[in-house]
């Protein structure tokens, strides 16, 4: 189940304006991963988790969210947990945050 929904939410991303996939720059590079232009702002873990590059204000509403995992030295980047497609629909709110920041940091 994990895999078909990585493969919705894949395809979902994807087809967000100007969006590239290819491998990531961070980690092993195994990881499918997104940018705008040159920017990464989201990444696969594992084809249950997700890795997004979310503006810290809008990770303060999310943070009690049992679907983000939490991390030792949180920063831009947020990791969740999905498992079905209502987790779907609410990441892709979150990476779309996440790609017009992206969009803003390549035009600087």
């Amino acid at each position: 189940m994990s895999a078909t929904l990585r493969g919705d939410l894949t395809a979902r991303i994807e087809a967000l304006p100007e969006v590239t996939h290819g491998p990531s720059r961070f980690g092993s590079g195994k990881s499918a991963a997104f940018s705008v232009g040159g920017k990464e702002f989201a990444h696969f873990h594992a084809d249950d988790r997700i890795d997004v590059r979310v503006p810290r204000k809008a990770q303060r509403p999310v943070q009690d969210d049992a679907r983000v995992i939490p991390r030792k030295n949180p920063g831009d980047w947020i990791e969740l947990r999905f498992s079905s497609s209502v987790d779907l629909d609410w990441i892709l709110e979150l990476v779309e945050l996440a790609r017009e920041d992206a969009q803003k940091r390549a035009r600087r």
